[in-house]
């Protein structure tokens, strides 16, 4: 032996041994620990069905070693002892043909592309134990269905799940503190998944282009969510839940709100920005392909780089503040096809402004603001409405009433005085508005009919109409449920209401489907006036015994008769009468019983000291508070 190789054998620690084959496998042994590790194949490839001994030469098989199973092409079950604490980086890397592992329960670390690209792996299961998960470990398992992560596993390591394309089910177990930098990115296959309360941070592009996830909930110890954590996915449900102190989904807006900031940081297509918020984040909406209109408040001074980016249906953006904000080339990517609505006299402003005047149009709104209609104030619709027969009431606000009747579902009828509507709106169309404000793309494409406001407090709304064919009378007011009348000639319909705020007034036409038109008449909606009135229903309040949804009580109010219906007006809702039943003979007191309490109650009332309950009680309906 050289001096140079005695040297470097003193040099050398005893416990490292040559890699060493032992029935078709190479292994490292640790002499001082008295383990093993399975190693990399040494010229050909592992292959077949393998079973890896717990013990060889008796060293216990402890690891699986980096790379030691990588482009196995031809390898397709593999069986891992009870003993192994760790699958090293690399280890099945590639082994295209594998398509079921079962990691035994001793394991505690799965290392960095452990099983990256796999792609005929079909199932896997983590046993509860793991404490780590490395960057990719299972990226491009493509035919992998489900996963479950046990709560051992404190933190999601980057990219853990990339592309899993055929990933429809997920599994985060109570434990999970981080969801990493893209670690479910492009499993496309997702629709749900539920974060569990122990997460705290949710990564940069953690659920990024994950395109069937439809709806997502905040647990409320999440703290820290980074930008494009659910960009270009199809979220039409996102909340917060109550009691996070740096999240809200406040007003109900379908978003998560950066709460300090007033920074919407992830909407979705059926996003209602509040009032409140200051700045719309770096990617918000970014690949949002459903979202077809936003409204952006005058309060949002700040609009991120990618904001809107890749939202290809987005074709009507509507700017509320007169001042443009700075915008970059990426923020509106499809802005060569929309239409920007921007306040009355600002048009000029942003037609200077760069990347704002490369919108397809700019169309500068008309004032929105309008005021409640005034007490016994009629307004008709004849010459002295404001109104042309040349008008396309697509958009347009006179005496305070906003008209939406685009020229292919209505129009304003001069010879007759009055504005006739052509095409029904569905509940369906309603639901799709709601929130939405004056000039909306969403309402405009939506509704067809006018809408003005009434003041807080109870009232009634006074229509004129005549409806032909199978058209019907709709009215909807404030939050109350909508109100439907078919009408026999030309009526004057009152619709009582309680509202507690100042409210506005849906009127349109619905479609009644029973109702069988005459031959060559068309079905048209004809509003020839409308007024409110306060109700005055006199300074006596009485006391009446209702039945509302088969439960007894007794209400304070007034009895009001409107259209030959009666209605009781209270301070908490108002009910329509739908039937009466009277008291019988000696229930004194009106528990519908006739009992030795009547004889008591009766005595009470001779001495004065009670009264008899009410004679009638209502069989009644809500329609509103």
């Amino acid at each position: 032996m050289s001096l140079l190789a005695w040297v470097l054998c003193l040099l050398l620690p005893a416990r490292v041994m040559a890699q060493t084959e032992v029935d078709g496998l190479w292994y490292t042994f640790d002499e001082s620990t008295k383990t093993a590790a399975v190693v990399q194949y040494q010229g050909t490839k592992y292959e077949g069905a393998i079973v890896i001994p717990s013990t060889v030469n008796g060293y216990s098989v402890t690891s699986i070693g980096e790379y030691a199973f990588y482009e196995c092409y031809d390898l397709y079950s593999i069986t891992i002892p009870d003993g192994v604490t760790s699958i090293e980086e690399g280890a099945f890397s590639a082994c295209t043909g594998l398509n079921s592992i079962t990691i035994p329960e001793s394991v505690t670390s799965i290392g960095e592309e452990a099983f990256y690209s796999c792609i005929r792996l079909f199932r896997i299961t983590i046993p509860e134990g793991v404490m780590t998960i490395g960057t990719n470990a299972f990226s491009r398992c493509s035919r992998l269905t489900s996963i479950s992560i046990p709560g051992s596993v404190t933190d999601l390591g980057d990219f853990t799940f990339q592309n899993c394309t055929g990933l429809t089910s997920i599994t985060i177990s109570e434990g999970v503190r981080s969801i990493g930098y893209g670690t479910f990115t492009g499993c496309i296959s997702l629709t749900s998944i539920t974060i569990p309360e122990s997460v705290i941070t949710i990564g940069l592009s953690a659920f990024d282009c994950c395109s069937g996830l439809t709806s997502i909930t905040i647990p409320r110890h999440v703290r820290s969510i980074r930008e494009s954590a659910f960009s270009y996915c199809n979220l039409t449900s996102i909340n917060v839940e109550s009691g996070n102190p740096f999240f809200d989904s406040r007003e109900n807006c379908n978003a998560i709100i950066n709460t300090t900031p007033n920074e919407l940081i992830v909407g979705c297509k059926n996003t209602i920005i509040p009032e409140s918020v200051t700045s719309i984040g770096w990617t918000a909406f970014s690949g949002c392909s459903g979202l077809t209109s936003i409204t952006i408040p005058e309060g949002v001074t700040e609009i991120g780089r990618y904001a809107f980016e890749g939202c290809s249906d987005l074709t009507s953006v509507t700017m509320k503040n007169p001042t443009p904000v700075a915008i970059e080339s990426e923020t509106f990517s499809n802005r060569a096809n929309a239409t920007l609505y921007v306040p009355a006299g600002s048009k000029a402003a942003y037609e200077a402004a760069e990347y704002w005047n490369t919108f397809k149009e700019i169309v500068e709104m008309e004032a929105t603001t309008i005021e409640p209609i005034e007490q016994d104030e009629v307004t008709d619709f004849g010459e002295n409405s404001g109104l042309t027969d040349e008008a396309d009431l697509g958009g347009v606000i006179a005496n305070n009433i906003y008209f939406n009747i685009p020229n292919d579902k209505g129009r304003y009828e001069p010879v007759e005085d009055c504005i006739v509507i052509t095409s029904a709106t569905s509940d369906e169309d309603m639901a799709a508005i709601e929130g939405k404000e004056f000039f909306d793309q969403e309402l405009m494409d939506h509704f067809a009919g006018f809408i003005f406001k009434v003041p807080a407090g109870q009232g009634s709304i006074r229509i004129m109409a005549e409806a032909t064919g199978n058209m019907t009378l709709r009215v909807k007011i404030g939050d109350n449920e909508i109100v439907e009348r078919k009408l026999d000639g030309r009526p004057k319909v009152t619709i009582p209401y309680n509202v507690s705020t100042e409210s506005l007034v849906y009127v349109y036409a619905g479609q009644n489907a029973l109702a069988k038109g005459v031959r060559g008449t068309a079905s048209e909606l004809k509003i020839y006036s409308v007024s409110r009135e306060d109700l005055m229903p006199g300074s006596t309040i009485e006391t009446f015994a209702i039945m509302l949804d088969g439960a007894k009580q007794t209400v304070s109010g007034s009895l009001v008769i409107l259209d030959n219906t009666d209605y009781i007006i209270t301070d908490s809702g108002i009910y329509r009468v739908t039937g009466r039943t009277e008291r019988s003979m000696g229930d004194v007191n009106g528990d519908d019983k006739i009992t030795i309490a009547d004889v008591t109650a009766l005595v009470n009332v001779i001495l004065g000291s009670g009264s008899v309950g009410p004679a009638v009680i209502y069989d009644v309906e809500s329609v509103g508070e």
